[in-house]
């Protein structure tokens, strides 16, 4: 809440608004900013999708990586520490051995949570799971966890993740 996240046709990375979470990803919180930041820290890789959550943002690049940065309270940056993550971090997911990160081709955050469909189809989800938006477990999830939906096809297409819901689609 309360700020803009911009991504332009090069892979640049611009916020601004309310950095008070540190969802500007600027390096400092309590800050407040009506121009756009250029988020530098990226450096030569180039972002191809975001996708913003109540106080936190997520980031993909072009080689599949996921990055995230503001608040972490419900731990919807993957298991990074600390609570509020004022510079965009790697999030790696592993595989269910913990040996592979996977790699990331959708990615969304919802209000308190986020989540994403690998390479290979699965979906993955972490974070704020209050409204069971994660799995039928009323437990937060802390490190991200493939969904397995038994009586569903693998290969989903789109995630979307809402402010106490996700979906998916096939």
């Amino acid at each position: 809440c309360e700020h803009i996240c911009v991504l332009t046709v090069d892979g640049s990375v611009y916020t601004y608004g309310s950095g008070t979470k540190g969802q500007i990803g600027c390096g400092y919180v309590d800050s407040f900013t009506n121009e756009a930041f250029l988020l530098d820290c990226f450096g030569i890789v180039r972002i191809k999708d975001i996708a913003s959550g109540g106080w936190h943002i997520l980031a993909q690049s072009e080689s599949n990586d996921l990055y995230g940065w503001g608040w972490n309270e419900s731990y919807q940056l993957g298991g990074i520490e600390p609570s509020i993550v004022s510079k965009p971090e790697l999030i790696n997911i592993t595989d269910d051995k913990n040996i592979e990160t996977v790699d990331v081709i959708k990615i969304s955050a919802g209000l308190r949570h986020s989540a994403i469909i690998d390479i290979n189809g699965n979906v993955w989800a972490w974070g704020n799971n209050e409204h069971f938006q994660i799995t039928e477990l009323n437990v937060d999830k802390i490190m991200p966890i493939c969904i397995y939906l038994s009586d569903l096809k693998k290969n989903y297409k789109t995630i979307n993740c809402g402010r106490w819901n996700s979906y998916i689609t096939y």
